[in-house]
């Protein structure tokens, strides 16, 4: 069961996002394009958890990954296939024990 999943709607223009669907996410922080950190409403139990992540796009080949997992939050970089980070929607589950 996912203890945390988030819907992350990223824009191209102007560097920022739309609103997100969540459960258990408090927030979402820029850090620029392709470059979020996601906060938990309810803290993981350690930094053992997994994030499975998915991309919502159709015109092109997109990378995302998820690095920096403390037991409170999550950072996630979304890059096209030339290594350029880049603002996409992307969708992410968390597995793992809360507090």
């Amino acid at each position: 069961i996912a203890k945390a999943w988030a819907k992350v709607a990223a824009a191209q223009t102007c560097g920022s996002f739309t609103a997100f669907d969540q459960y258990n996410m408090d927030s979402v922080s820029d850090h620029g394009a392709g470059m979020h950190t996601l906060a938990f409403t309810t803290d993981m139990e350690n930094n053992g958890y997994v994030v499975v992540g998915n991309l919502t796009n159709t015109d092109g080949l997109y990378i995302l990954t998820t690095y920096s997992a403390v037991e409170a939050s999550f950072r996630v970089n979304v890059q096209n296939t030339c290594g350029t980070e880049t603002d996409q929607q992307y969708s992410v589950a968390v597995f793992g024990q809360i507090t």
